[in-house]
Order: C-alpha cells, then sequence, then structure tokens
C-alpha cells in the first residue's frame, strides 16, 4: 500500500508535521481544532481525508479532522470503513475519507446528507476535493496524465507530482492561491509493505528539496507503539 498526497488548506492556518499523538497515532496536527487529515497507527493502517467541494460549510458541524482520528481506532481498513459508516453525515460537512492496510482499500465520502462506501481495486487511485461526481476533475487528470508511465512505487518521481504547477491556479497537483490565502501547504509520500515502511514528508509547500525522509519515526512508533499496545495490561 502506497499513498502520495498533499495537503490544501488556509495558508494562515496553523498546523504541526508528524508526530506521535496520544501514543496512538503517528499524524500531523491542526492545531485550531486538533484533528488531522492523515495518519497511520501501529497496524499499519492509513487513513487520509479531504473536503467535498460543491457544499457550503456549516460551522456548527463537527471538525472534519476527527474523521481519520476514528478510524485510526480501528486495526484494519474493513473495521475502520465500518466505523466511519456508522457515523451520521449530518454531523460533519462532506468529505472523502481513505482507509488503507496491506491487503484493502476503502473510500467513504459524504455530501452532507448521506454516507457512501465503496471498495478500491488494484492499480492507481486518484482522489480529489471534487471526486465521485458525474464530470471527471481537471486535476484528477493533471495528475493521471503524470503518473501514467509510473509502473511502480517511486518517491523521486511522486516528488515530483506533489510539486507540479500546472496548469495553475486550483487544478493543478499543487495549488499555489496566495492572494485567497490558499495553497497547497504540506505533502506526505508513503509506502506501507512487508519489507518495511517508507515515508517522506513535506512540513511545508512541496519541492523536490523540501521532503524529510520520516521512514525510521514512523517505524520506530509502529514498533514501540505496537509492543505497548499488546502488553499486558
Amino acid at each position: 500500500m502506497a499513498v502520495a498526497a498533499n495537503r490544501d488548506e488556509l495558508l494562515s492556518r496553523p498546523a504541526e508535521g508528524f508526530s506521535v499523538q496520544d501514543n496512538a497515532i503517528f499524524a500531523p496536527k491542526d492545531l485550531v481544532h486538533g484533528g488531522t487529515w492523515i495518519g497511520f497507527n501501529p497496524h499499519g493502517l492509513l487513513a487520509a481525508l479531504t473536503n467535498r467541494f460543491g457544499a457550503g460549510r456549516d460551522p456548527a458541524r463537527r471538525s472534519r479532522g476527527e474523521i481519520p482520528k476514528i478510524a485510526l481506532g480501528a486495526s484494519d481498513a474493513n473495521d475502520a470503513a465500518q466505523r466511519l459508516l456508522g457515523l451520521s453525515a449530518a454531523d460533519f460537512n462532506p468529505f472523502h475519507a481513505l482507509v488503507a492496510d496491506q491487503r484493502t482499500a476503502r473510500v467513504v465520502w459524504s455530501d452532507g446528507e448521506t454516507l457512501h462506501g465503496l471498495i478500491l481495486g488494484p492499480g492507481v487511485h486518484v482522489i480529489t476535493e471534487r471526486s465521485f461526481q458525474s464530470v471527471p476533475p481537471a486535476r484528477a487528470t493533471r495528475i493521471g496524465r503524470l503518473l501514467k508511465h509510473t509502473n511502480r512505487f517511486d518517491p523521486n518521481v511522486l516528488m515530483h507530482v506533489l510539486s507540479d504547477r500546472h496548469p495553475g491556479g486550483i487544478d493543478a497537483p499543487m495549488v499555489d492561491l496566495e492572494e485567497f490565502d490558499y495553497g497547497t501547504r504540506s505533502s506526505v509520500i508513503a509506502g506501507l509493505g512487508p519489507d518495511g515502511v517508507i515515508c517522506w514528508e513535506s512540513p511545508d509547500r512541496p519541492s523536490f528539496g523540501s521532503f524529510v525522509d520520516r521512514s525510521s519515526d514512523l517505524e520506530a512508533f509502529r514498533i514501540i507503539s505496537g509492543n505497548e499496545a499488546s502488553s499486558p495490561s
């Protein structure tokens, strides 16, 4: 299982990079509501989140940053998806949530009124804030073209894709809209498999030279937290 993800958000919204939270998850942290948008647990489960375009934001609803944390309380992707499908869609603004382990990848998404679930088959999948609509999003099409000739997990290739600014505006893989205080804030490239883990993080706007190797931190978290979780109380 491998993932490459950009986080698009208000440029002025404070956040921290990857760290161990509550001895339970390895994830970055939103400093406004305390949630996250991507993370891992000791079982090798990944949970990631995007907003969903096209619906107004209701500030009275719960923070979507809670959703990956709820998913990461599960032991595998199927369990995580069931936990998310058991939520009330009316409690959160629209979202897309990806949960994946070494065997299964599933998506749970909401239009703010109804929850939908699907299983992702083998291959490359591109999920953006405009996914699962009648018209393929231009951003996903651009990313798909950049990945067209990639037949293996190569962090160097993915760094270039996540840093790509063309064709510009909201349809570029890397969004840069400073005039609206909005854009790509950080990136992560991660792979979890039987041979170990790979984790590269760009704590700021991505460029080929901005990524830091966090693989040893993720592996140490999985070993230490996994041992603690299996120890008798």
